[in-house]
This record gives C-alpha cells, structure tokens and sequence, in this order.
C-alpha cells in the first residue's frame, strides 16, 4: 500500500506518516521523526477509528508496528485494496 496516515504518541501533537504495508495485525510506516521500539503510538486510517500500536521494530526510517487489536481480515483487505 501507499497512503498517507496519521500518527499520534502519548501526550504528543500528531503528524502525517507514509503507510508502506498494511496487514490485520499491523503496519509498516515511514516517518523522519526518532520513535522508540515498544512505544505506544495512535494510527489514524482511512474511515477507522485511531488503532493503538506498538512499535515493533525499525529500520532506519521505517517502523514496523503491530496493533493491539488487530483488525477483521475483511476490513484489512478493503482497506489494501483502498489505498493501492
């Protein structure tokens, strides 16, 4: 996928992201701004609700993350589909 979201940390003003993969249990994204692994984040997606995520791991500039609530297979594929 390829699409611009949104991203939030606790207590922290968000900022837009490029989403790079999506699956139902989480997300690689590309951003210049320094996150930790293990840092709690809010993604906001396309007609969604922000979904809690984890920062699992990075490389360089691109982070994979993996939801707390992973999303119904259905809604993860609408949503690839969506955003190629």
């Amino acid at each position: 996928v390829r699409a611009h979201a949104r991203l939030r940390e606790a207590g922290c003003t968000p900022f837009e992201v490029e989403l790079t993969d999506l699956s139902s249990t989480g997300c690689r994204l590309v951003t210049f701004a320094r996150l930790q692994v293990g840092t709690t984040i809010w993604i906001n997606l396309p007609g969604l609700a922000p979904l809690e995520a984890i920062i699992k791991r990075i490389f360089g500039q691109d982070y994979g993350c993996e939801f707390l609530h992973p999303l119904h297979p259905a809604v993860a594929k609408h949503l690839q589909e969506q955003l190629r």
